[in-house]
């Protein structure tokens, strides 16, 4: 087996299944509750199993690279509550790391923390990895918490890994789920239902498609050489909230309508990311424009409609 991703049957988790597919790279799925009717349909050549299995550590040992996915919270959900991070996020993924580098040393580790959520407020213009963090949500603190974690391995010489800290990834598998501004929009034109906006729709975010940063972590799988590195991952371009929008309301020609809220007090104003260190050290960069990605997801979401009822 070359690659394990945990938690692997949420958005990312799912596009990044498809990839390692289409890719023919052997890969298996360990959660709490591996979706096999998805895998089965959409990624028949990944494996998938339970935290419980008997043979899941026979497994784990031969493994190359672990993709760590899992989390049981959003910024929103777990604002001002680190007691519920450490519990359901850092206290179980620490416990399976421990376990897991008593039975596998060699694997390279790639962790999906979070960009603006690590670096918090206080900046207007693009946030290099340089930048202290400072996170305003318990869960940016949960992830910086998995960083030092990851951190501490790294340095004691028992771990390899990658560190990134993603910006805002937009795709297909967001659709329908709780999150996820440009989904939302999208969603919200399609039904003729209000759209939430918080605040005055001026918060700058970098939304880049989630197919480009499943590309970078195939390519790290295979590739490697980026090891103990934290990488921010987006597209180096920012938007308002109103201009997604603006984009979304020309792609499917049509208003959406919008209901205002005050904004909270954990949504950043600025969120870009510098993303020039990934560029440099593996190649890769997000290429997929704003609007390709919003085509893209209208006409998945209009075929999947019309098969389901045709």
């Amino acid at each position: 087996m070359e690659v394990c991703i945990l938690g692997g049957t949420g958005f990312i988790g799912r596009h990044l299944c498809c990839a390692l597919h289409a890719k023919q790279i052997k890969t298996m799925v360990v959660s709490r509750s591996p979706d096999h009717e998805f895998l089965r349909k959409f990624s028949p050549s990944v494996e998938a199993y339970s935290l419980g299995e008997v043979c899941l550590w026979d497994k784990l040992r031969s493994i190359k690279t672990l993709v760590i996915l899992a989390s049981g919270s959003r910024p929103a959900s777990s604002w001002r509550a680190p007691d519920g991070e450490i519990e359901h996020n850092l206290l179980p993924i620490s416990a399976f790391l421990q376990r897991f580098i008593d039975a596998n040393r060699s694997c390279h580790i790639i962790y999906a923390s979070s960009g603006g959520q690590i670096y918090g407020n206080g900046y207007n213009h693009p946030i290099s990895e340089s930048s202290a963090p400072s996170p305003v949500t318990a869960y940016g603190l949960g992830k910086l918490l998995i960083e030092k974690l990851l951190a501490f391995f790294g340095d004691i010489g028992e771990i390899n890994y990658s560190i990134l800290r993603i910006a805002n990834p937009v795709g297909y598998w967001q659709y329908g789920i709780r999150h996820g501004f440009v989904t939302g929009a999208i969603s919200a034109g399609l039904s003729s239902t209000p759209l939430v906006l918080y605040g005055d729709g001026h918060n700058i975010r970098d939304y880049f498609d989630v197919d480009d940063l499943c590309d970078l972590i195939c390519h790290l799988a295979e590739k490697k050489g980026a090891e103990n590195f934290i990488f921010n991952i987006g597209s180096g371009r920012s938007y308002t909230e109103l201009e997604v929008i603006k984009s979304v309301e020309k792609e499917l020609q049509r208003g959406i309508i919008i209901e205002c809220r005050p904004s909270r007090e954990f949504d950043l104003r600025y969120a870009a990311l510098n993303v020039e260190k990934v560029n440099a050290v593996t190649g890769w960069s997000a290429t997929t424009p704003i609007e390709t990605t919003i085509q893209k997801i209208i006409c998945q979401i209009k075929s999947n409609t019309l098969n389901s009822k045709g």
